[in-house]
């Protein structure tokens, strides 16, 4: 009887542990995605090009101080040297950043963007995302293209 006891705890205890580990391994993964795998989840399944540019890196990169307060000529100055150095080419944002800044999307200080689109020999379509800092108000934003028509 003592070692049935015994033997049945010891399963109840090894179950716990491996339940355990279970769950703190995916809690841990979780946790540790890339950027890149982030922006995946997020993208449409039936994507076949992917175009990725990892802008908080590019400012790492560049060595770059680039923020929501920055003059225009201080981003364009930012994007003129991330293109000569060959780092925004995936980027469809980049030519647009006067118009973004304009409406509250700094793209100075965008985390990541990820472009994807389909060949047009099956139906042209293109999705870009992108993470936003969380300093971004998503209420001024809207009412920025409100106002912009």
């Amino acid at each position: 009887m003592r070692r049935r006891l015994l033997v049945g705890a010891v399963i109840v205890l090894v179950l716990v542990v491996a339940g355990g580990l279970l769950v703190g391994v995916r809690l841990w993964r979780d946790r540790h995605d890339s950027a890149l795998e982030d922006a995946l989840a997020y993208a449409p399944k039936d994507g076949q090009r992917y175009s990725w540019t990892d802008w908080a890196g590019v400012r790492r990169e560049l060595d770059a101080s680039v923020d929501a307060d920055s003059s225009a000529a201080e981003v364009t100055d930012f994007l003129d040297r991330a293109e000569d150095a060959d780092l925004t080419t995936s980027s469809a944002l980049a030519s647009s950043a006067d118009a973004l800044q304009e409406v509250g999307i700094p793209i100075a200080t965008l985390d990541w963007e990820l472009l994807v689109g389909k060949p047009l020999t099956e139906g042209a379509g293109q999705v870009d995302l992108a993470h936003l800092p969380g300093s971004v108000s998503f209420d001024a934003v809207r009412d920025a293209l409100t106002q912009a028509g």
